[in-house]
């Protein structure tokens, strides 16, 4: 055999991929794709999710310490005002997934309750607004262990000294008592993926983030 049929012969051998292969392998390439894709994209609402969660409980731990700490936010202070402020939850009409408002319940009303502002937020006793990313919102609100779900909103106070959490559906409409009318709050959130978490405000204060839903956890 010659060098010039050597070379031949070796061509032939190394002809590269035939149709079908080339073909076999674009599918797994494809399906793999699709894979990383699907995976790459509950990634990342798992994350969105987290931070969410992480917003919320900051923030109402942040009331608290506002609270304690006597921050005054633009109040007179006086041996009778105790600085109050709160989160209010809510979602439904006007904003459908929902929202939460950091607030202070000022000496004009000091009623234990969000009085929502006529010039909009902030403003008022308004203090920051957080709207959710689409397709994340509220998906409910419950009371005393998820056995009360029918309210589309509701108010988590700290009044000072104390650190307990105040929360209410109502304004206090008798003596000045700083009562909370439930003894926690569960906020269930849900992601477009149907990722759930909820975060649970409890009367003594403490705050915590589980993943499930409301009627999983209770």
């Amino acid at each position: 055999m010659n060098k010039k049929q050597k070379i031949l012969k070796i061509f032939r051998q190394n002809k590269g991929m035939t149709f079908l292969e080339m073909v076999v392998i674009l599918s797994i390439f494809g399906t793999l794709t699709g894979v990383v894709l699907f995976n790459y994209r509950d990634f990342g609402s798992n994350v969105e999710m987290q931070n969410i969660t992480n917003d919320i409980a900051l923030r109402v731990v942040e009331a608290q310490r506002s609270a304690i700490s006597g921050r005054l936010g633009g109040e007179t202070s006086s041996i009778d005002y105790r600085p109050t402020y709160g989160v209010r939850f809510e979602y439904g009409a006007p904003i459908a997934d929902g929202r939460f408002i950091y607030f202070i319940d000022r000496v004009s009303s000091h009623n234990f309750f969000f009085d929502t502002p006529t010039a909009g937020c902030p403003g008022g006793e308004c203090l920051s607004e957080s709207l959710f990313k689409e397709g994340f919102g509220i998906d409910r609100i419950c009371l005393d262990k998820g056995t009360n779900c029918s309210f589309n909103k509701v108010d988590v106070l700290f009044s000072r000294p104390y650190p307990n959490a105040i929360i209410r559906t109502e304004p206090e409409g008798g003596v000045d008592l700083a009562e909370t009318q439930y003894g926690d709050v569960a906020i269930q959130i849900k992601s477009p993926s149907d990722i759930i978490r909820t975060i649970i405000v409890w009367s003594t204060g403490q705050v915590e983030i589980r993943s499930g839903s409301i009627d999983d956890i209770f």
